[in-house]
């Protein structure tokens, strides 16, 4: 599942949200990030713990749990 978080005045957030951090394929937020390369990234994932960061052909993404991402929400 991918969703696009767009808070006011901010750049947009992609998440796509996996079962396991291990499944993850780039392919879909890659193409998100060249039409808005100033988008942030991120996969949640209930195994993404500790949080961490891939690099994937020059795109960050991070890899959060729930939790973490919640909080990277309402704290933004």
């Amino acid at each position: 599942m991918n969703l696009i978080w767009l808070p006011r005045g901010k750049t947009p957030l992609a998440i796509e949200c996996k079962w396991s951090a291990r499944d993850f394929d780039p392919v879909n937020l890659l193409v998100f990030a060249r039409a808005y390369p100033k988008a942030a990234l991120c996969v949640a994932a209930p195994d993404a713990q500790p949080a961490f960061t891939r690099d994937y052909s020059g795109v960050r993404i991070e890899f959060l749990t729930l939790d973490r991402l919640v909080e990277r929400i309402t704290c933004a």
